[in-house]
């Protein structure tokens, strides 16, 4: 079929790329959650794809996506993951952006092996301070850069249908 081709020639040559670049010793030493990462995993294409070809893939081309995603994103810090409530960091686009597109590939493998829960509450506490500080009162403007800052839906989308609360 047309997924397993995907599958085959795109998915599974990419997650062992992406692997063999994490395994790189210059990255051993590099915990943060940089451009650099999120380009290889394709921002979160890899853990859109991983999701959507799933019934397709086999169990062992499941594990070969799984340990990229989890290589990718356990143990990792973005930009905004820990910042003060009002702080720059916790205000600003990184939040929709880098630390945004942690969140989806974390959850891509929830539940799975390599999946860190720490990160994605992490994750979860760094929005929750972004919706709450990040916007300027009068407006509802982003306080920094109207585009990347609204670039959230489908992140917040992804949380929220698990049932939690941002804007309590």
């Amino acid at each position: 079929t047309g997924a397993r081709q995907v599958i085959e020639r795109v998915v599974i040559p990419s997650a062992a790329a992406a692997q063999r670049w994490y395994e790189r010793p210059e990255m051993q030493q590099q915990w943060n959650w940089q451009s650099n990462i999120d380009a290889v995993v394709g921002r979160y294409g890899l853990a859109l794809i991983y999701d959507w070809l799933y019934p397709w893939m086999t169990e062992d081309e499941r594990a070969i996506v799984r340990q990229a995603l989890a290589t990718a994103t356990a143990g990792r810090w973005a930009i905004g993951l820990r910042g003060v409530n009002a702080g720059t960091v916790a205000t600003g686009n990184w939040v929709c952006w880098l630390m945004g597109d942690l969140t989806i590939n974390l959850l891509a493998i929830e539940g799975e092996d390599g999946y860190d829960a720490q990160a994605y509450a992490d994750c979860v506490a760094a929005w929750r301070r972004f919706l709450t500080y990040g916007f300027f009162a009068e407006s509802g403007a982003p306080l920094e850069a109207i585009g990347k800052g609204l670039m959230s839906a489908e992140k917040l989308a992804a949380i929220t249908k698990r049932g939690v609360p941002l804007l309590a």
